[in-house]
Order: structure tokens, then C-alpha cells, then sequence
């Protein structure tokens, strides 16, 4: 009978030691408040988004995560539909919409062809994107601009003197590499923007 009592003195002697040790909570608080990650607008860079996880497993939260890297190769994002007519309606030369989309599954491979096209000699003179499921009604303007197609996301434009020449969509985006999808970015470059 004396060795549990004995035990339970003991630990209960080694806990109060412990937690005498330890700083106050106020003095926890204003350390651990050093770590503190305060976002006050949104990231600008994928890369400074915001870190979740419980140690083993994480991500990053940031805004608009698909729309950064066009704006980063030259893009300029239309977030309205007066944006959109500025830019398009009645265009001199060419200009290559992207309607971009937060989708893995087709837009992953639709940015990097998009980026790989670019590096070809003959290009789109302007370079513009909308982001379809956030600006709504630009997208809707942007895609009046593509007479003949249905709508879908993502997909790729190229208008020549505001009109569309040129046209991938989505069912020829998807389930195809980047490097397939740029081929025919560079051939509708060298057809209609010399």
C-alpha cells in the first residue's frame, strides 16, 4: 500500500516542478505571437501564400492561385466587362485571351503550353486573361468575343483585329500535354500573327 501513494506523491511533486518552470501565459502568448502570420491583403506570389498543416501534411491558401502565373509571363487580367471591350472590341492586330480556370484536371497543362507557345517567333502582339468562376461578368464578355464556340473553361483565343481566328477549347485541352497543346498554339501564331 505504500508504493502507490508513494508513486502518486512523486508524481504529483515532479508535475508542480514542471509547471513551475515554465513562463507565465502571458509571456507564451507574446513568444509564440513572434511566429504569428498576419496577411493584411491578398499574396501577390503563389509562393507567399498562406502555410495550414498539422506538421506532417500542408498546403498553401493564397487568391486567384491560377490567374498569377499568366500575369507573371506578360498577361494582363480583365476584371470587368468595360476592361474587356477596352482591350478586344475592335483590337488592331492580335490579341490572345485566356479564359482561365481554377481546374487542375484541364487548366494545369493549359498555362505551361500557353507559356511554351510564347517563346515562338511569331506571337500575339496583346496577351489578356479572364478567370472564369471569379470575374463572372468579364468572363461573359470575353466569351461574346468567341462567336461560333460554346462556352467552357479553360480555353484559348486568338483574335485578329477583334475578330476570332483561332480557338482551342476545352475538350481539346484536357487529357493532352502541354507540349501538344502549345504545338497548336505556334501554328496558329504562324498563321496569323506575322
Amino acid at each position: 500500500m505504500k508504493t502507490p501513494l508513494r508513486l502518486a506523491v512523486g508524481s504529483l511533486l515532479f508535475r508542480s516542478l514542471v509547471f513551475a518552470a515554465l513562463p507565465s501565459e502571458s509571456v507564451l502568448r507574446t513568444t509564440i505571437a513572434h511566429a504569428d502570420l498576419d496577411y493584411t491583403t491578398p499574396v501577390s506570389r503563389s509562393e507567399e501564400g498562406m502555410p495550414i498543416g498539422n506538421g506532417r501534411m500542408g498546403s498553401l491558401v493564397w487568391t486567384t492561385p491560377s490567374a498569377v502565373p499568366l500575369t507573371r509571363i506578360g498577361f494582363e487580367e480583365l476584371r470587368s466587362p468595360e476592361q474587356v471591350d477596352e482591350k478586344l472590341k475592335n483590337a488592331p492586330g492580335t490579341t490572345l485571351v485566356v479564359v482561365n480556370s481554377i481546374c487542375g484536371c484541364a487548366a494545369r497543362n493549359a498555362r505551361p503550353a500557353v507559356a511554351m507557345a510564347l517563346q515562338n517567333a511569331a506571337r500575339p502582339e496583346h496577351l489578356t486573361t479572364v478567370f472564369a468562376g471569379q470575374d463572372i461578368d468579364a468572363t461573359q464578355r470575353a466569351r461574346g468575343y468567341f462567336t461560333g464556340y460554346a462556352p467552357s473553361s479553360p480555353s484559348i483565343g486568338l483574335l485578329k483585329d477583334g475578330k476570332i481566328v483561332f480557338m482551342l477549347e476545352r475538350w481539346q485541352i484536357e487529357g493532352r500535354s502541354a507540349g501538344a497543346i502549345a504545338e497548336d498554339l505556334v501554328n496558329a501564331f504562324d498563321e496569323y500573327c506575322r
